[in-house]
């Protein structure tokens, strides 16, 4: 992994940056049109706890390209810009209020007034354009905090393609020649050791950090065994055949409450087959049968926690799975993989980066992903990245993988 990248680098040109907004636009906006043509041109939809309304996505996506460069008129100070510094005024009065992650709530998202889809993709392009021209501008000699703007907009631009992929899934919207591979995993499923020892852990010196990273340190840690790749369908299966879903010894408390009332006793998304009750999985409203060797996935940690326990294993912590993964001990970026750790208490986000959909959210009782999903550009497939997200979502390409102390 380079540090040239330019999502990595704190320095880098506005050349290398253009060039990777445009790809990463690329790589998302297919992925509206299978919506669309399910949905229609009104995008409407019941309201999914765990998703974003497709067109506040959209008209978000606009509006924070246009709050964080083209109406901020302290973009060349980066990061250093006061938050409360005023802005030029947005296209439509309401935009602000319901745009604005800091000032909407996830469920204020489903009736706040958006623009029509074709508004909405209309202005994304605008603003877009806008960007890269003043991109354009910057990029001659500007101090890299100059271009700190564009750089927290590409690592915007880059969690798309997972967002519109996880609507898909959820909405049954198969996505044609969008569709990335599914993951398949090794037949090696041999623990590995995580020998005891000190550990330089967190973003790499001279990196950007970015909203989803911690900043490099020391740990040291004690000696433990971890699997060399996600769980497949194959370990996970024996635990639901079982009666693993019934049986509330292998839960949390909170875990079986959550069972109890969202769970079919099953794992979403998963089925029988009518005629030989083999298992089969709902692929972007597809039922396709199951490949045992693929990672289990859009479980959420309640899920993976009761299979450790079934298992007599534990989920690593955080610290013991990117100290793993640096040390070339794991197999990974297939999908999201739950941590047996939660969020250290309130952690603020910069006023910068709070303003985006996809900032570090930072709620008490948060549990912790690490690594990246098939369904993220390579650019996010950082060892040392860490997502925050509520333990009984299971709605993205979420698996998780063992360790014993």
């Amino acid at each position: 992994m380079s540090l040239d990248d330019p999502l990595l680098t704190a320095t880098g040109d506005g050349r290398a940056l253009a060039a990777a907004l445009t790809e990463a636009r690329g790589h998302w906006l297919p992925l509206v049109a299978p919506l669309r043509a399910l949905l229609g041109e009104a995008m409407e939809l019941r309201y999914l706890p765990e998703l974003t309304p497709p067109r506040w996505q959209i008209a978000h996506g606009a509006w924070l390209e246009d709050w964080w460069v083209g109406r901020n008129p302290q973009r060349r100070q980066g990061l250093a810009a006061s938050a409360g510094a005023p802005r030029g005024r947005a296209a439509t009065a309401r935009e602000d209020a319901a745009l604005d992650p800091r000032r909407v709530s996830h469920a204020g998202r489903w009736h706040a007034e958006v623009p029509t889809l074709a508004r909405a993709l209309a202005a994304s392009q605008q603003c877009r354009q806008r960007s890269l021209a003043l991109l354009a501008t910057e990029s001659r000699g500007s101090p890299s905090a100059a271009l700190a703007p564009w750089r927290l907009l590409l690592w915007h631009e880059d969690h798309e393609r997972a967002t519109w992929l996880g609507l898909a899934q959820a909405l049954g919207a198969w996505p044609d020649s969008a569709l990335p591979e599914m993951p398949t995993l090794r037949s090696d499923d041999t623990p590995r050791t995580l020998p005891a020892g000190t550990y330089r852990l967190g973003a790499p010196d001279g990196a950007w950090l970015a909203p989803d990273e911690y900043a490099a340190r020391e740990l040291t840690l004690p000696a433990c065994t971890i699997d060399p790749q996600p769980v497949s369908w194959a370990r996970y299966l024996p635990f639901i055949e079982v009666g693993g879903y019934d049986d509330p010894q292998w839960w949390s408390p909170e875990g079986w409450a959550w069972r109890q009332r969202h769970s079919a006793g099953r794992p979403r998304h998963l089925g029988r087959n009518e005629d030989d009750g083999g298992w089969r999985l709902a692929r972007f409203g597809r039922w396709l049968p199951l490949d045992p060797a693929a990672p289990a996935m859009h479980l959420s940690r309640h899920e993976a926690q009761a299979w450790c326990r079934w298992a007599g294993r534990r989920l690593p912590t955080a610290d013991e799975w990117e100290a793993a993964a640096r040390a070339g001990l794991l197999s990974w970026g297939q999908v999201l993989e739950w941590t047996a750790d939660t969020l250290p208490g309130d952690q603020p986000v910069a006023d910068w980066a709070a303003s985006s959909a996809h900032a570090r959210a930072g709620r008490v009782g948060d549990a912790l992903l690490c690594g990246a999903s098939f369904a993220e550009p390579p650019r996010l497939h950082r060892p040392w990245r860490r997502l925050p997200a509520a333990p009984q979502d299971g709605s993205g390409f979420c698996g998780f993988r063992s360790a014993l102390s």
